[in-house]
């Protein structure tokens, strides 16, 4: 704990008025400190030192929240901090999606510098971890730190992908109830038109025969209306404002009860090089925000990943082009606190 103790001195050192003195991380000095208003501001060498700066900035303020964010989308919460049914029912559904089996299979294609960021990241973590640091969250779980790798950041990244795009995979599974139930498919196709379009009567008799996999499509969506998540951004321009250069806004649209927060302000200092903006915890980089050149952010941005598929199935096969084809098959073991383990096939 005293080693933590003067890394929080370290940290805190610019509120009391001393230049921050260096953190070594694998021998890159970084220097740590607090704005005013509490966010924090790093200075560095390399891009490698910016990197674990924001790895050891990250893991000081936001651990409790990269550790929650890393074993849900594992499927490990049943196993670390709960072996209720709901804690079971997030982990069979992660483990179906294939989150942290997809994140594994992805880091070989990652870029060699991008990943010589990501283990920088990493190294930063892992810093705060091995001198003592346990988040008062952490304790409640009874959690122990585990060590932060590569492929963490990237399954955060993943999650985050997916829960950006989650309006367009309820409204999809809005319209496919929708009709099962016997709503107007006419109403329907003027409402949401021109997507509809393409709507056939065997395609419609096809859709209201179809048993869609609750795993992927909660009940609790049924009977209502999906929330659409949006967001919007505007610019002010040079020759409206005091100082002569241009505001540019971005907001967008996350509840302000979030605690905490999913976005972790910072700002960081490379040479006479700056960025200033949001970031988020466990993964490496800035995502709004401006440096010296450029003001940069986004409305509301996802990737097009969701998709329903049809699946003619017999006798645990299914059917392509008239053959019975063999799933490709996985066992997923999911551990469970003072419990029995659950074990289930993933097609």
């Amino acid at each position: 704990m005293r080693k933590v103790l003067f890394l929080n001195e370290k940290v805190h050192a610019m509120r009391i008025g001393r230049k921050p003195k260096a953190i070594y991380v694998a021998g890159m000095p970084i220097r740590l400190a607090r704005c005013p208003s509490g966010t924090m501001e790093l200075w560095a060498d390399t891009e490698a030192g910016l990197a674990a700066g924001i790895g050891l900035a990250h893991a000081i303020d936001r651990f409790g929240q990269m550790s929650l964010a890393k074993l849900l989308g594992q499927g490990r919460l049943s196993e670390c901090l709960s072996a209720g049914r709901e804690a079971l029912h997030a982990d069979i559904f992660a483990r179906n999606m294939g989150f942290a089996h997809f994140a594994s299979c992805e880091l070989d294609r990652v870029p060699e510098h991008s990943l010589s960021l990501l283990e920088a990241y990493c190294l930063g973590v892992n810093h705060v971890i091995r001198h003592g640091w346990r988040p008062f969250e952490m304790r409640l779980w009874r959690y122990s730190p585990e060590t932060w790798r590569r492929v963490d950041s990237l399954l955060v990244a993943k999650l985050i992908i997916y829960f950006l795009g989650h309006s367009q995979r309820e409204m999809e599974h809005f319209l496919v109830r929708s009709i099962q139930r016997g709503t107007s498919v006419s109403k329907l196709q003027r409402l949401f038109a021109p997507h509809l379009d393409g709507l056939t009567n065997e395609l419609i008799g096809l859709i209201k025969a179809i048993h869609v996999n609750p795993l992927h499509s909660p009940d609790s969506l049924d009977g209502r209306i999906p929330r659409s998540a949006a967001s919007n951004n505007w610019a002010v321009a040079g020759w409206r404002t005091v100082s002569g250069f241009p505001i540019e806004c971005h907001d967008p649209h996350l509840p302000c009860n979030f605690l905490p927060q999913p976005w972790y302000e910072m700002g960081t200092h490379l040479g006479d090089r700056y960025s200033l903006g949001v970031t988020i915890p466990g993964v490496p980089g800035f995502l709004m925000g401006r440096n010296n050149d450029v003001s940069f952010g986004y409305t509301h941005g996802f990737m097009d990943m969701l998709d329903y598929f049809v699946e003619e199935c017999r006798a645990g096969h299914f059917v392509e082009d008239g053959d019975l084809c063999d799933f490709q098959v996985r066992t997923e073991t999911i551990v469970r606190r003072r419990r029995s383990a659950v074990t289930i096939p993933v097609f």
